[in-house]
């Protein structure tokens, strides 16, 4: 596998990767990265906080570098942006279908939701200060829809897992 690095309009390959690359993958859906990489490489001064970088089909961005003499480790997340562009004051629903609430707070975002009709539990939510993602991370919980989610970053799309 190839990671892309996207800086400024180019496209750099990193195709040194080791065995220090790896991904996890958080109960809900969320993926992450990490990797080293030497600092006299190459592609080491396009490696940046909110860079975006593409493997394996997905899109995500640099969230952490921590810089050593020899090796700096990079940690990335998913590139989940957009959907932490609508922010609510107050997020209330009562008794609300899965489906009508997704459907509800992606509108506007980018985003779409596949297979959120297969979640047939009906539940209440109030919910202050919060975004898009931060309702879509609640539903997770087992006291709301007890959701979780496999992101297609590059299409924009969220297959709900039942």
């Amino acid at each position: 596998m190839v990671l892309k690095i996207f800086y400024n309009n180019e496209v750099f390959l990193y195709k040194d990767i080791d065995n220090t690359f790896f991904r996890t993958r958080s109960y809900g859906g969320m993926m992450y990265l990490q990797f080293d990489i030497s600092p006299f490489h190459a592609l080491y001064k396009y490696i940046a906080e909110e860079t975006e970088l593409e493997y394996d089909g997905q899109r995500y961005v640099v969230k952490g570098i921590n810089e050593r003499k020899t090796a700096t480790t990079v940690n990335a997340e998913l590139d989940l942006s957009g959907l932490d562009s609508k922010g609510y004051t107050n997020f209330t629903r009562k008794t609300e279908s899965f489906y009508n609430v997704s459907r509800d707070i992606l509108d506007g975002t980018g985003w779409t939701i596949v297979n959120a009709e297969l979640v047939s539990k009906r539940t209440s939510l109030d919910l202050k200060d919060v975004t898009t993602r931060d309702i879509l991370e609640h539903c997770t919980n087992s006291t709301a829809y007890n959701t979780c989610y496999s992101f297609d970053t590059i299409n924009k799309k969220i297959y709900c897992i039942k």
